[in-house]
């Protein structure tokens, strides 16, 4: 997993604190932000604190329902 750098760490560390979510979250939404990647997780909390910080982010669940519908290969 790439490490984050000590700005990204701040911020972070300023999303955790606002959020109210552990800091490895944030950084998750952090690093997925920098990597303009998607984050897919079980956790409907971190899903929309994501989709508030611009990050592209589904649950579990959706995931599931796309993949059933044959719209994710």
């Amino acid at each position: 997993m790439r490490s984050l750098a000590e700005e990204e760490n701040d911020l972070a560390s300023r999303v955790a604190e606002s959020e109210r979510i552990e800091i490895e979250d944030a950084q998750l939404i952090v690093l997925t932000r920098k990597l303009w990647d998607i984050l897919v997780t079980n956790d409907k909390k971190l899903v929309l604190v994501a989709k508030a910080h611009g990050v592209n982010a589904l649950d579990c669940d959706a995931c599931a329902t796309i993949c059933k519908k044959g719209k994710a290969r």
